[in-house]
């Protein structure tokens, strides 16, 4: 958990990508400094993509996600 981001860096790279209307992403703090990153169809609300800031690989599979569902 030593690489792990914060819930402010999260945040930031979430707010600088450029999310299709179709989905919205959320970003949900948890215990120890760790927070939950949701992308979720907005017709349906049914989530499309989970994952856990102290998952391995989170940061570059957050990027990747977001940049699937610019």
């Amino acid at each position: 958990m030593a690489n792990q981001l914060s819930v402010k860096e999260v945040e930031d790279i979430v707010s600088e990508a450029a999310l299709n209307e179709r989905y919205s992403v959320s970003v949900t703090p948890e215990a120890y400094k760790a927070c939950c990153v949701e992308i979720r169809y907005v017709e349906n609300d049914q989530l499309a993509w989970r994952k856990r800031s102290f998952e391995p690989d989170f940061e570059s599979a957050l990027r990747h996600k977001l940049a699937i569902y610019a």
